[in-house]
């Protein structure tokens, strides 16, 4: 069991079905005496374990919560009044906890595929409590096919993400439900207070408009940038707290933004936290020069405002939803409302095939000559500047004709234009390549018969070599069109300025646009942050002769791009597909991510989706108890599990705890 003083761990731990056998062999090992590299092989068979047992413990507690000795059986299949209310007593829970559990065991029951992945540690508790938490407002067809569609790949994916995707999947398959939740949920706009037990006040403010959520966030993010390049120390959490304190003051009402900025800075107080990690000047983007050499340090990332949006949505020709990297997926309409409101955005074009992947990266000045240029409200002035990403297949592209949509025809003629070059451009540089394959080739191939020839004969191999180098160097051997010298022309000034950035240290505009909507997101496999707010890091870097060149560039956040000084290795073994190894000698992919997503078309139902929102405004006072006002379980009315019939027994009903809640009822959840 022991080698070099470590514990030998099982070579066959990762094929080991959960269950018995998989505890008895974790049981034998000590965790604190195997080596690095297995302590990770243990942690995963542990996880699978740990998720096999949570799915065995809430299937006992369903059965516990549905226990009468009176009935055939043992088991209740009619609606008891008190079910699930032993277990409170025995786990010391809430009826609030208590529903949530067994509606995580009923929702196994109801969705096979889930609870045979539960059972076989590939998903875990957490992950299925998402899974039923997102599809409980959807009707029952729907949320049955969110939970298909992720429940193979839920095991891989971070809380965020698999929420961000079974919104997506939600969204895209009911556009009318999305839009009426946005709506309910927008008219229940509100603000909490809370007084914590320390003394200090927490502010809420819920449900609001996202257009307007997202420019005060916009707001509040460059008051606090601001207020750090103006010298002011700390966290920037505790600079946009301070932030809001001061655009709120009485004191300031009317206040310029140098004088917003001048109240930050005065607030600040001696014992306020100081960030561990002091940025290097040095590392700062060449965009923001100024404001690094200013301060002194490279400027703290902000959220910057990202709309990926398709161009077949902003054209009402579908409604598939879009998404605010940082805020999540949001309707149709919200995206053409946020669109249309950020008109003196950058606007760039995703131009993708047919499997997602990018082709093109596109730039384009023309807009809809509906909307307006000018912004509604002054710039933020600090704040980067927004983004609006417009994505659309190459196919899709050449399909749209500019005529039929008013408005848009400048725009998409723009587009496909600028595409055309782009397969101008390829097609150049192909017919590039392949000429001087074949020419070396054949170079290669009479150098070749003319060694042969001069064993024979050294009349012969002068001859062979005078004809070599009569041979033009570009004459193609058949195919594809030869290019012309206007066609050469263009080839060598491309390569003439790809050679020259890739000595430089940091991409052009160009290449960091092509970059960042190539990956993304941080090439770190379970980091979700946007590509627009990370650097762009060289997979091998300057140092040891790194090109900045597409094959060796990639968009890493500021926590994961110091992993390559901690011991992880990087590498890029072709353009968007990334590997990590750690210092444990393990290997993580990270392959591309498709630009466009695959999204089902809409669907059908014969039950519509619930769209009532958890919680409600009111004319009550701003104060509360608690942070949010009590809600309901995530539970609601649906029907129970086809259940094995007893003997004269009534028909099945629903179990007390999926109820909801009596309006008479003295101890109403949560406690």
């Amino acid at each position: 069991m022991f080698d070099d003083g470590f514990q030998v761990v099982p070579a066959g731990l990762e094929e080991l079905p959960a269950g018995a056998g998989l505890a008895a062999v974790l049981e034998q090992i000590d965790p604190m005496r195997v080596s690095p590299h297995d302590t990770v092989r243990l942690v995963t068979a542990q996880r699978r374990q740990l998720a096999h047992q949570q799915a065995c413990f809430h299937l006992a507690a369903r059965e516990a919560s549905l226990a009468d000795p009176s009935e055939p059986g043992g088991r209740a299949e009619i609606d008891v009044e008190a079910a699930g209310d032993e277990l409170r007593v025995v786990l010391s829970a809430s009826r609030t906890a208590v529903a949530r559990m067994l509606d995580l065991a009923e929702a196994a029951e109801r969705h096979p595929r889930l609870g045979a992945a539960w059972r076989a540690g590939l998903i875990d508790e957490q992950r299925v409590a998402i899974l039923v938490r997102q599809t409980s407002g959807l009707s029952g067809e729907h949320a049955a096919e969110v939970i298909d569609a992720l429940v193979d790949e839920a095991g891989g994916l971070t809380p965020s993400r698999l929420i961000d995707r079974a919104q997506a999947l939600a969204k895209a398959l009911d556009s009318d439900w999305a839009e009426n939740l946005y709506r309910k949920h927008r008219r229940q706009r509100r603000v909490r207070a809370r007084c914590t037990g320390a003394g200090t006040v927490n502010l809420s403010a819920m449900d609001l408009p996202l257009p307007g959520g997202v420019a005060f966030t916009r707001r509040v993010n460059a008051l606090a940038a601001r207020a750090q390049a103006a010298g002011r120390t700390g966290l920037i959490e505790t600079i946009r707290a301070d932030v809001v304190l001061a655009v709120f003051h009485p004191a300031n009402a009317g206040a310029t933004d140098e004088q917003i900025v001048a109240a930050v800075l005065a607030a600040a107080l001696p014992d306020d936290p100081q960030p561990r990690r002091t940025p290097d000047p040095a590392q700062a983007p060449p965009d923001e020069p100024e404001r690094a050499s200013r301060s002194g340090r490279r400027p703290t990332r902000q959220s910057r405002f990202e709309l990926r949006v398709g161009l077949a949505t902003l054209l009402q020709i579908d409604d598939r939803p879009a998404r605010l990297p940082g805020w999540g997926v949001i309707p149709a309409g919200t995206a053409r409302e946020l669109a249309a409101a950020y008109c003196d955005a950058e606007w760039r074009v995703a131009v993708t095939d047919d499997t997602g992947a990018l082709t093109a990266a596109l730039i384009t000045r023309h807009r809809p000559t509906h909307a307006t240029t000018t912004p509604p409200e002054p710039p933020v002035a600090g704040a980067p500047r927004p983004v609006v990403e417009l994505h659309v297949t190459e196919a899709a592209l050449d399909r749209l004709h500019p005529g039929d949509h008013p408005g848009w025809a400048p725009l998409l003629t723009e587009l496909q234009h600028q595409l055309a070059c782009w397969r101008t451009a390829r097609a150049e540089d192909r017919a590039a390549r392949e000429s001087e394959e074949r020419a070396a080739q054949e170079q290669a191939a009479q150098e070749q018969a003319a060694r042969e020839e001069a064993a024979q004969e050294q009349a012969a191999q002068e001859q062979a070599a005078q004809e070599q180098a009569a041979q033009p160097r570009r004459a193609p051997a058949g195919g594809r069109e030869p290019l012309d010298e206007s066609g050469w022309a263009r080839v060598a000034a491309r390569r003439r300025r790809r050679a020259q950035e890739a000595l430089a240290r940091f991409p052009s505009a160009a290449l960091r646009r092509w970059i960042t909507m190539r990956d993304r997101s941080c090439v770190f496999p379970p980091c979700g942050a946007s590509a627009l707010e990370s650097e762009i890091d060289h997979t091998r870097s300057v140092l040891e002769h790194g090109l900045t060149v597409g094959s060796n560039l990639g968009p890493a956040c500021g926590h994961d791009h110091d992993l390559k000084d901690q011991g992880w290795f990087l590498e890029q073994f072709r353009p968007g597909w990334f590997r990590w190894t750690s210092p444990t000698g393990h290997t993580y992919d990270r392959p591309p991510r498709p630009v466009i997503e695959d999204l089902p078309a809409p669907r059908p139902f014969t039950v519509s989706s619930s769209a009532e929102p958890h919680q409600f405004a009111g004319d009550g006072p701003i104060w509360e108890n608690e942070p949010y006002p009590p809600r309901r379980p995530i539970i609601g009315p649906r029907a129970t599990p086809p259940r094995a019939p007893h003997l004269g027994g009534p028909p099945p009903t629903r179990p007390a705890h999926c109820r909801p809640p009596r309006a008479d009822d003295p101890d109403p959840p949560p406690f």
